[in-house]
């Protein structure tokens, strides 16, 4: 009609190639100042002594001893390494502990390997077709996430290595080469029993919504068999009871892994419990609210699922805190499911709903962050390592010793090394059955005298006893040395 004004269809031109050099220095540099500070801060915590022997000694010893070719019998945890779990990746990292035997080295790895997800991020983000603006936000909110910052206060596991691989290869899958990204896949497979629990699922992602058949069921194959390998052979073998040592987590629901899945599918109130528990619903948000536009990107979520039942059913209530290394794998499907979501954003949303899209994907992770990172419990200044360290100096590199929680990393790398009250009373060591050596094998014992109030009485018999000597004392801290005769392990 004459004198009507025709609007012309907006047209979105594509990001140059300069936007996107941009977008990628800017996420470069982020993660690299990330990638510094927060293993720092890791490694201050070590130094600090605020890093316990339940998990970090219990890896830098068995890693220690595999660099040493010894048994990697744990004796802190009283098990052999592979008996505890399945993470054989740690062959891998041997020749590295060999060159750097220390638990920092453990740290550093830790914060290698959550920085890398960040570039990944970007990668998987931009080739599911968001612009430069939306894969840098991925990036940086894979850094922000709480959870992905725990994994540093949470000291090493070898779970941490799961999750770039992954995400590796899913930005492998993306540009075909589907033979690596096997093999990342397979590789992540060896870093713990349970990764099965992600992997199989995903291989049915990788089927049906990248269209990748055949590699999706090789996938799937792979977890299944992986999990069936580990759960009915290799940690049996290992285990000194012949049985699965933590299957106790789900005992109301079964004393096997088939009766606990019968369990879940027949006792509906276990489901009900669960997911209106307060913790569990809070886990859930803070995984997913890190990332809002995971959401959109909700079918990959789905990938997940297994691994958020065995944490949320468990009895073990670390298993649903966001700030423990069981949260490694949900990491993984949030960050694809958000990459995905930016593209999508990228590509069907425009104007107001893609700045508000900007503002609560920008927004919401903040206020999480301020609520659930660790920025305020890292490594506080009160633990004297000056003082620590001139006592555990003291102690010869073969000798046998039992410590405090937080001395027993900085003392890992030697064949004995127990925690505290261990060897004298038996104390989350080994299995049913399982005793320890006779106490007459230790010849130091490394103590602070605040921190034991229901041992007070084994304590004075250790330093009231003709067989033994104080040979530091610097209240709180006290290092013991037997004099009389020691016995063999």
């Amino acid at each position: 009609m004459k004198g009507e004004r025709v609007s012309e269809p907006t047209i979105v031109s594509a990001p140059t190639a300069a936007s996107w050099r941009r977008a990628w220095w800017i996420t470069g540099a982020i993660t690299a100042l990330w990638a510094v500070v927060l293993p720092a801060r890791g490694i201050l915590q070590y130094l600090r002594y605020h890093m316990h022997a339940f998990d970090l000694g219990i890896f830098a010893q068995g890693t220690w001893l595999l660099s040493q070719f010894k048994d990697p019998f744990v004796t802190i945890r009283g098990l052999h390494l592979f008996a505890d779990h399945s993470s054989y990746i740690l062959l891998l990292i041997v020749p590295i502990y060999a060159v750097f035997p220390d638990p920092v080295t453990l740290i550093v790895l830790t914060g290698i390997a959550m920085a890398a997800c960040a570039p990944l991020a970007f990668v998987v983000a931009r080739r599911f077709g968001a612009g430069p603006l939306w894969a840098s936000i991925t990036a940086v909110l894979v850094l922000v996430s709480p959870a992905v910052q725990w994994q540093l206060r949470d000291t090493f596991h070898p779970e941490v290595f799961v999750v770039p691989l992954v995400i590796a290869a899913i930005a492998l899958l993306q540009r075909d080469r589907d033979i690596w990204a096997i093999a990342a896949i397979l590789l992540a497979l060896t870093a713990k029993e349970d990764v099965a629990l992600l992997v199989a699922p995903l291989g049915i992602a990788i089927w049906l919504l990248m269209g990748k058949r055949r590699t999706g069921l090789i996938v799937v194959f792979a977890g299944i068999g992986a999990f069936l390998l580990n759960f009915l052979v290799l940690l049996p073998a290992w285990s000194p009871t012949g049985e699965l040592l933590y299957s106790y987590r789900y005992g109301h629901l079964g004393d096997s892994p088939v009766e606990i899945l019968i369990g879940l599918a027949t006792k509906p109130g276990v489901w009900w419990d669960t997911f209106t528990g307060g913790k569990q619903l809070g886990y859930i948000a803070s995984l997913t609210l890190a990332m809002p536009m995971c959401f959109l990107g909700w079918r990959w979520l789905l990938v997940g699922l297994p691994a958020l039942f065995a944490n949320v059913f468990s009895l073990h209530g670390y298993q649903y805190g966001v700030q423990w290394h069981y949260t490694a794998y949900l990491i993984v499907v949030v960050v694809i499911a958000a990459a995905a979501g930016a593209g999508r954003i990228e590509e069907r949303w425009v104007g107001r709903k893609r700045t508000g899209a900007l503002v609560v994907s920008i927004l919401v992770p903040v206020i999480l962050w301020v609520m659930a990172a660790p920025i305020t419990v890292w490594a506080p200044a009160h633990e004297h390592p000056a003082r620590i360290s001139a006592m555990l100096s003291k102690i010869p590199a073969d000798a046998s010793v039992s410590a405090w929680t937080t001395f027993v990393p900085h003392l890992a790398d030697r064949e004995q090394i127990y925690l505290f009250p261990n060897p004298w009373q038996n104390h989350n060591y080994g299995a049913e059955g399982v005793e320890p050596p006779p106490p007459e094998s230790i010849e130091y014992v490394a103590i602070r005298m605040d921190s034991y109030r229901e041992y007070d009485e084994l304590i004075d018999e250790l330093s009231g006893s003709p067989d033994y000597e104080v040979i530091h004392e610097d209240h709180p801290f006290y290092l013991i040395r037997r004099i009389a005769p020691l016995a063999q392990p």
